[in-house]
């Protein structure tokens, strides 16, 4: 991840979170994270959603 150009992270919705491949991801990346060394990096978030009943969203995320 420090050596790409852009990172794009997405995951379709489990309950209302993402897939557990995407959090160990994240968790597995936080010594990462506190060196600084993404900062100013390219990314983006890939994000799906469940539509259930007259167009009501019930599961969602969102990567900041």
């Amino acid at each position: 991840m420090e050596k790409a150009d852009a990172i794009i992270l997405g995951s379709p919705c489990y309950f209302g979170t993402v897939s557990a491949q995407l959090k160990m991801l994240m968790d597995r990346t936080v010594s990462i994270c506190e060196k600084e060394t993404l900062r100013n990096k390219i990314g983006a978030a890939v994000v799906t959603q469940d539509v259930y009943g007259k167009g009501r969203v019930v599961s969602w995320f969102a990567l900041r």
